[in-house]
């Protein structure tokens, strides 16, 4: 996966993390919404600026855009996949929503975990 893949992935996930629509993050981002789609693909390189925007607008730091998170799942315009949340992670303790379990067309299943619990139950290897 390259690097313009892997962003698009994760702001596809993160938007889709959020119940969001292409069209809510473009109007959240003051871009385009064929430019997201663009984007979402790995079809399109966005500059630093239209990072910046998107990653605000997601409420995340640009540097989250790039991490690698759950499985690599092929995002070729010929093989695009969707993916659906089937179960919510909540905390037991204060019942706090902290992200969702996806699963692709493919069978893959995906983690997305909001980014304020990322780091604290989820840390990155060799940290």
């Amino acid at each position: 996966m390259n690097a313009s893949e892997l962003i698009g992935l994760n702001i596809q996930n993160l938007r889709q993390s959020r119940k969001w629509s292409q069209e809510r993050l473009a109007a959240e981002a003051g871009i385009d919404r064929s430019y997201v789609s663009l984007i979402e693909h790995g079809q399109s390189s966005p500059t630093a600026k239209k990072l910046e925007q998107i990653a605000k607008a997601l409420g995340v730091s640009v540097q989250a855009l790039h991490h690698e998170r759950g499985v690599n799942v092929p995002i070729s315009h010929e093989q695009r996949l969707e993916a659906e949340p089937v179960a919510k992670l909540i905390c037991p303790k204060t019942g706090v929503k902290m992200g969702e379990v996806y699963v692709w067309d493919n069978g893959e299943h995906q983690l997305s975990v909001r980014p304020e619990f990322e780091e604290r139950f989820f840390p990155k290897e060799g940290m």
